[in-house]
C-alpha cells in the first residue's frame, strides 16, 4: 500500500520537532555548562572576579591577533569645526562614558576598562589595573598639513596598527592641521551654502577626531 503524501510530511515534521530538542540537549546545553563552569572557575581561581566572559555573538576577537596583525579594527573620522579643547573632550568622555552608570550603580561600559583575556580556552574582559585615560587620547605627531590624501594614508596605518597588550581596545587620535575638503566636510548643501553666500570666511585648516577601536566593542551585540 503505498504511503500518501501526507503522511510523509507528517512523518517529516514529526521528525524535526524531536530533532531540535535532541540538537539542544546534546549540542548546546553542554556547551553553556561548561562555559558557566568555566566562568565560576575564572572568577574564583583565575583573577577574573571582576571580568565577564565574552558572549558567543562577539567573536571578532576569536579569529583576530590583536596584538600582532588585527584585521577587525574599526575608524570613525569626526571632522570639527573651530579649535579642539583635548581637556575638556577627555573631561566630557570621562564623565558621560567613561563614569556612566546603570541604576544598579555598575559601570555601564566596563569593556572600555578592559583588556581580551583567555582562560580555559574562553575570552573575558579582564580590567586593566593600570588604566589611564591619557593613554587614550593623543595628537598625532606631523609637522606637515594633512590633505585627504595624506589623512586616508593614516587610516590605512591605524586600522592595521596593533594594539598594546593588556591596554583596553579604544583610543582618540587628534589631528590638528587638516587642510579640509570642502565636499567632504559639508555633506548638507545648504548650510556649506549658506555659509557662502554670507561671506562667512572659511578657516584653513580644521580638526578631525579619530575614532579607534576593535571590533569586539563595537559589533551591535555588546553593551557598548
Amino acid at each position: 500500500m503505498p504511503i500518501s503524501k501526507t503522511f510523509r510530511i507528517w512523518v517529516h515534521l514529526l521528525f524535526l520537532l524531536l530533532l531540535v530538542p535532541l540538537a539542544i540537549l546534546f549540542l548546546v546545553l553542554p556547551l553553556l555548562i561548561a562555559r558557566t563552569l568555566v566562568s565560576i572557575i575564572a572568577k574564583s581561581f583565575g583573577g577574573l572576579r571582576s571580568g565577564r566572559m565574552i558572549g558567543q555573538l562577539c567573536g571578532f576577537h576569536a579569529v583576530d591577533e590583536i596584538n600582532s596583525a588585527p584585521v577587525a579594527n574599526l575608524l570613525v573620522s569626526l571632522y570639527m569645526e573651530g579649535q579642539i579643547d583635548l581637556d575638556l573632550l577627555k573631561a566630557r568622555f570621562f564623565t558621560n562614558v567613561l563614569k556612566k552608570r546603570l541604576p544598579s550603580g555598575k559601570l555601564q561600559y566596563p569593556e572600555l576598562y578592559s583588556y581580551i583575556s583567555e582562560f580555559m580556552g574562553f575570552s573575558f574582559w579582564r580590567a586593566d589595573q593600570n588604566f589611564n585615560t591619557e593613554n587614550h587620547f593623543t595628537y598625532f605627531q606631523s609637522t606637515e598639513v594633512i590633505d585627504e590624501g595624506r589623512l586616508q594614508q593614516i587610516r590605512d596605518e591605524l586600522i592595521r596598527r596593533p594594539w598594546k597588550p593588556k591596554m583596553p581596545l579604544w583610543e582618540f587620535i587628534i589631528i590638528e592641521k587638516y587642510q579640509r575638503n570642502r565636499e567632504v566636510c559639508f555633506n548638507n548643501l545648504e548650510y556649506a551654502a549658506g555659509k557662502q553666500e554670507s561671506g562667512a570666511e572659511q578657516p584653513q585648516y580644521t580638526p578631525v577626531v579619530l575614532l579607534r577601536a576593535h571590533h569586539a566593542l563595537l559589533d551591535g551585540t555588546v553593551r557598548f
